[in-house]
């Protein structure tokens, strides 16, 4: 039996929810609550030193760092200021990136050896259109990004001096497929990236050695047949969508990737739904295990250890707990009082 430490940012109340689980039985129990900054979003966890780092979406835009305590619950440690408002953070080595949809900047800090981020290290460049997701891959050499309103992934080179363009890292997706959200296989050689408006999941290998991603034509689609969607479009940061740009358009959002690199699971949010299905020894896409109704516009989802997936509704108060096998997605149990739960990252504590 291991029990897990599972964090998330509800936007809508401002808070940071601390969840123990089991693995085994699933059973979730409250650690505790605390105050973030306003409309709290991506979250990076420092295991190591026990602390979370939630970037906050109001202005001027910050970073709070929080510890947790022998009893799981957080205490605010210290905000940074953060030069850009942050769709997306992540951390590699001592270096925490943090990606602007709207602004199209990417923003890089250093990490104090106390893990705190260190406010006057903060150099921002201009990228692409629509950044949606920095991740670094599991060696720790390459960082991707993806840009949404240009339908391809870029990639860096990781120095002592901080990321390097390189061009021979990145990748192109079909016309208005909107990338969005990476993952990795446990072991790097296969990254997947989910398509806003195209509703696929696409697999592409990766060269462990250079970085350099080939797509092997293999893909999962996340869109329930008989939900009526039509393949989404692009409308630019600042203006609202007209209704025939909304209504029963392809929303897809996030993507988990078992720590055994077995299955992938994807959520569609206009339909609101989860799509679960094998992935093969190299890395493609085997059979459909699941395809199921989950939490209302379902923007984020999580792992919580090697066997659940955790889903949240965007604009409610609850999530959802499945155990993830070979056999599909169980429901274990809802989770209320998140506060509109929209990310979610979990670390083993026993």
């Amino acid at each position: 039996m291991a029990t897990y430490l599972c964090f998330v940012a509800g936007r809508l109340d401002g808070v940071l929810t601390s969840l123990l689980v089991d693995d085994e039985s699933g059973s979730v129990h409250l650690a505790g609550r605390t105050a973030t900054g306003p409309r709290p979003m991506p979250v990076v966890v420092d295991a190591a030193r026990a602390l979370v780092h939630v970037g906050n979406g109001g202005d001027p835009h910050s970073i709070t760092t929080m510890s947790w305590a022998a009893d799981q619950a957080t205490s605010p440690v210290a905000t940074a200021r953060c030069p850009i408002v942050q769709t997306y953070m992540s951390v590699v080595g001592d270096l925490l990136m943090a990606v602007s949809y709207a602004e199209c900047e990417l923003a890089c800090a250093r990490l104090g050896a106390d893990g705190l981020v260190d406010a006057s290290t903060w150099q921002v460049t201009r990228t692409g259109r629509q950044p949606h997701c920095i991740v670094p891959s599991p060696d720790g050499r390459h960082v991707y990004m993806s840009l949404l309103g240009e339908d391809r992934l870029v990639g860096f080179r990781v120095t002592s001096g901080g990321l390097v363009p390189d061009q021979r890292l990145g990748a192109a997706l079909d016309h208005e497929a909107g990338p969005r959200h990476i993952r990795f296989s446990p072991d790097g050689s296969s990254l997947y990236v989910t398509e806003e408006f195209g509703g696929n999941v696409v697999h592409m290998h990766r060269d462990n050695t250079t970085g350099a991603l080939t797509p092997s034509g293999s893909t999962m689609s996340c869109v329930a047949p008989g939900a009526g969607l039509r393949h989404g479009v692009y409308v630019p940061p600042g203006r609202e969508p007209s209704a025939d740009e909304s209504d029963q358009r392809i929303w897809a959002a996030d993507l988990v990737i078992a720590p055994d690199g077995g299955w992938a699971v994807a959520s569609e949010r206009r339909a609101s739904t989860l799509t679960m299905a094998a992935l093969n020894p190299d890395g493609s896409f085997g059979a459909r295990l699941a395809q199921l109704d989950t939490q209302p516009q379902p923007r984020g989802i999580g792992l919580i250890g090697p066997h659940l997936v955790i889903a949240g509704g965007e604009l409610a108060q609850t999530a959802t707990v499945y155990r993830a096998d070979a056999g599909g997605l169980s429901e274990l149990g809802v989770v209320d009082g998140l506060g509109g739960p929209i990310w979610f990252e979990s670390v083993p504590i026993g």
